[in-house]
């Protein structure tokens, strides 16, 4: 299996537990909006929890929790629409939300060339991913996210962590 397919098996399995998670973590959503309205609330939200807590972003926060929570059903709703994507990728991102910000991001560079904010995110998204799994010492799968890393943008402190897994084997 190449790297691409163990990446994408591994997402697959993680994605199914991280949703479950997300969903029952994320506060609920006024019910029959339209895509468009779930992201006009989410860009409310956001706007109003900077306002609010400045630069501290955590998702159990309820301002930020009602942003990534609107902008996941927008993103749900429509899921070929690149803006509601990136809107719930960058969201997860900034929230430390790693898991879902990852799956977001891959969905989102299937539809478009990213801009450099997202490239840029979605390399720090799988490099912290990397991390968390060399810590608990599954280097298989940190090397997998340390490749997804360098697939977003070139990173010589990823080069070297794959280096210095290379050297574990």
């Amino acid at each position: 299996m190449n790297i691409k397919a163990k990446l994408l098996a591994l997402t697959a399995a993680l994605a199914l537990s991280s949703v479950a998670a997300a969903g029952d973590f994320l506060l609920t959503v006024t019910p029959g909006l339209s895509a468009q309205q779930y992201s006009e609330q989410s860009i409310q939200y956001t706007a109003q929890a900077r306002a609010e807590y400045g630069n501290i972003v955590f998702a159990d926060l309820p301002l930020w929790n009602r942003a990534i929570a609107n902008a996941e059903a927008a993103a749900r709703l429509e899921p070929n629409n690149p803006t509601y994507v990136q809107n719930a990728a960058m969201l997860y991102a900034q929230a430390g939300w790693w898991l879902p910000a990852f799956e977001r991001f891959n969905a989102l560079r299937q539809q478009v060339s990213l801009n450099d904010a997202a490239l840029d995110m979605g390399a720090k998204v799988a490099r912290n991913l990397g991390y968390m799994a060399m810590q608990r010492g599954d280097n298989a799968e940190a090397r997998l996210y340390y490749t997804e890393s360098l697939s977003y943008r070139d990173d010589a402190q990823v080069r070297q962590m794959l280096a210095r897994l290379e050297n574990t084997l």
